[in-house]
């Protein structure tokens, strides 16, 4: 059930980030963070979402660079410094 929410959630983000005057259509989804650890998340994000979805790690966020602390941690703090990528 959470998933769905979730899904749901992202969903609407997604609707609105394209309704934005200067939003591009969304072509896939990259899941970072502790959800990526979750195992077939990304698949059901997927199939709800109707993108591709594919789990990464933000460079920032990967083992061994954040002094001993899990990189899912910063990975919403990565990811926001992170720019969108080019068209």
């Amino acid at each position: 059930r959470s998933r769905v929410i979730i899904a749901s959630l992202v969903g609407t983000s997604l609707e609105f980030y394209g309704a934005q005057s200067d939003g591009r259509p969304v072509e896939r989804v990259v899941l970072t963070g502790a959800a990526g650890s979750i195992a077939g998340f990304d698949e059901d994000l997927s199939r709800q979402l109707g993108l591709p979805v594919e789990s990464r790690a933000v460079d920032e966020a990967r083992p061994g660079t954040n002094l001993g602390y899990d990189g899912a941690r910063f990975a919403v703090a990565a990811g926001l410094a992170v720019t969108e990528a080019p068209a």
